[in-house]
């Protein structure tokens, strides 16, 4: 019965196409369209000033068709847009035939045209979403069928408002048998059967007032897109001023409904930045158009290479990128590879952990020149970075951001400095999480230099790191003195690492510390220099002075060390000749002081001195003074 009931319908439908192709006046007509718009839940008003079909009967199965509307105005809502217009005109002249080998096969006599002054599109809010993905195949394929006729449309104002915002734009199309031309805005569109292409046809200027120096422009834009039934091959280049860009990608028809993470996930991109000193210089707004130190003297490149890789959750996928930055200057240069993870998800376009990795390649830093006889300069933050007051919430227990910094290679990372013979290379390989080093560790290549004018060695310089214990040192360094080899071994925690000095030949430690401040033993040394070497080892033992500043006082003609515990102030004196010496003192009760003693022969001897007083309650803050002495010796 049902199979009956089928044969039957298409029997119907049958003569009923073959009734329109004999005799279409029957229901082609003005009457009979109002009569099936009047029925229509589509439509929600619409009206003509003219309208007018015309057929001529050439043969059996050969008809011509022509006609025009006047002032057609339309408008229907559908469930997330409105549409109304008024088209100025709309125009056909066709012949149509149908034969058993072809079916029907449309020829243009004159194009199907249809123009219009003005087209209002509201975009409504919709939770609605289709769940099948649009047939572009199928589609595409109709396009450049024998049944497509020839068509101009024209639309002189086309305003799209979604959002109380508006976006205005024209657009005219040209469509022949075996070509397509889309004009709209600057963009123009040339297609056939095999190929799409897009190409702006004037630069753009980006609406980014107010975050460049000078405007921003989009040149050179094109897309071409390969029509194939398997699958569409897009590839999509163009210049920002800034950096020149390349993205590929693949569409894979029929579309499936995970089609978006398909087209992702088939995503490449090329990023590259040329003249990249000059083009900051030019574009960025003051004061950020200089780099800070010591990357305003250096200029190269920056190449970006970015893809998209699966992940086991389904609705998310894992953007890569690896970046190439090479940068140099006469004496310095900056080669890293920066690796970036950063999982997304599809619908909400959310970022998950991001994962940063740097790799240090050819890394080579000149340090400003520094003195060697004062303090190192102090470092203030680069005052054009204000600290934000606002920042992003993260779960606790959580990070949103992964670091991964590692330079391996011998050449990975040097640091020149006035202050060291040789450059100071470092290898490293940390593992940064929540803004702590968790894993990894530091390591100092060996080094030759001198320092205080006295000869080490760096053999080895490591520092580990396995959160939550303390960072681990382990070091190595030889001082390579004239006779004696001394050598200090460093072992354990950073913030307290234990050091044992040894020496070839074999010495005691206060010879040992005599030959590093004065290179001989204590056997050899006159009274006051045994003084300031067995004073310096006691210090030392106690915690009171650095290994540091033992190297310090070994490169000074030092002439005297001391301490006293109940002031907590430490003394030292440094010959300044035969016949003057200069004595520096400090502790924690702010008080500082500095004397230059002079000897003037005979037993007399002249003292010049000066205090400095941190104290609230002194009135005056600064002592001088004067004393002449005599020592008589019995």
């Amino acid at each position: 019965m049902f199979k009956k009931i089928i044969i039957i319908i298409l029997l119907l439908f049958c003569l009923l196409s073959l009734l329109i192709f004999i005799r279409p006046g029957i229901l082609i007509n003005p009457e009979s369209l109002k009569f099936i718009l009047s029925k229509s839940s589509v439509l929600r008003e619409w009206s003509w000033e003219e309208a007018q079909f015309r057929h001529e009967w050439k043969h059996w199965n050969d008809r011509k068709f022509s006609g025009h509307f006047k002032s057609l105005c339309l408008e229907f809502n559908r469930a997330n847009f409105i549409f109304d217009s008024c088209l100025k005109e709309v125009s056909w002249d066709l012949r149509i035939r149908w034969s058993l080998n072809d079916g029907f096969v449309v020829t243009t006599l004159s194009p199907f045209f249809l123009s219009s002054d003005l087209i209002n599109i509201t975009l409504l809010p919709t939770k609605e979403t289709s769940n099948t993905p649009p047939e572009i195949w199928k589609y595409w394929k109709l396009l450049w069928s024998k049944v497509m006729p020839n068509m101009v449309i024209e639309a002189k104002k086309i305003n799209v408002v979604k959002d109380k915002r508006q976006f205005t734009f024209d657009f005219k199309l040209i469509k022949e048998r075996n070509t397509l031309e889309f004009k709209s805005w600057i963009l123009k569109l040339k297609a056939n059967p095999g190929k799409i292409e897009l190409t702006m046809l004037e630069e753009y200027k980006l609406p980014i007032e107010g975050k460049f120096a000078i405007p921003i422009y989009l040149k050179q834009l094109k897309l071409l897109a390969f029509m194939k039934e398997k699958g569409i091959p897009i590839e999509l280049t163009g210049d920002l001023e800034l950096l020149s860009f390349k993205i590929n990608t693949y569409l894979d028809l029929p579309l499936q409904k995970d089609y978006l993470r398909s087209i992702l996930l088939a995503s490449k991109a090329d990023l590259e930045i040329l003249d990249t000193k000059n083009k900051i210089s030019k574009f960025a707004p003051r004061p950020y158009n200089t780099l800070p130190a010591p990357l305003n003297v250096m200029n190269g490149t920056i190449k970006s290479l970015i893809h998209v890789e699966e992940m086991d959750n389904s609705t998310s996928v894992l953007i890569k990128s690896s970046t190439d930055l090479d940068l140099a200057s006469a004496q310095q240069s900056l080669k890293l590879n920066i690796t970036v993870d950063a999982p997304m998800a599809i619908k909400t376009y959310t970022p998950g952990a991001i994962s940063v990795g740097v790799d240090f390649e050819d890394v080579k830093l000149q340090l400003p020149r520094l003195s060697k006889k004062s303090p190192p300069p102090q470092f203030f933050p680069d005052r054009r970075f204000k600290k934000s007051l606002s920042r992003p919430k993260i779960e606790e227990g959580k990070s949103n951001l992964f670091f991964d910094l590692e330079a391996l290679n011998d050449e990975a990372l040097q640091i020149k400095t006035n202050l060291l013979d040789e450059s100071l290379r470092m290898n490293f390989d940390l593992k940064v999480r929540t803004g702590e080093i968790k894993e990894g560790f530091v390591k100092v290549l060996p080094l030759k230099t001198t320092v205080f004018k006295r000869p080490i060695r760096l053999q080895n310089f490591v520092i580990n790191f396995k959160a939550p214990i303390d960072p681990v040192l382990k070091a190595t360094i030889k001082f390579p003195l004239p006779e004696y080899r001394i050598t200090l071994d460093l072992e354990g925690p950073v913030s307290d690492p234990r050091y044992v000095f040894t020496s070839e030949p074999p010495l005691p430690q206060n010879d040992i510390f005599a030959v590093l401040l004065f290179g001989r033993p204590l056997s050899e040394l006159d009274t006051n220099d045994k003084n300031a070497a067995t004073k310096t080892n006691k210090l030392l033992s106690q915690g009171i002075l650095s290994l540091s500043v033992l190297y310090f006082l070994a490169g000074s003609p030092v002439e005297y060390v001391g301490y006293d515990p109940e002031s907590k102030n430490a003394t030292a004196q440094f010959g300044l000749g035969t016949k003057s010496s200069l004595r520096v003192g400090g502790g924690r009760e702010g008080v500082n002081s500095t004397a230059i003693r002079r000897s003037l022969g005979k037993g007399w001897y002249l003292d010049t001195s000066v205090q400095n007083s941190s104290t609230p309650t002194d009135t005056d803050s600064r002592n001088y003074g004067v004393l002449l002495e005599r020592i008589i010796a019995y």
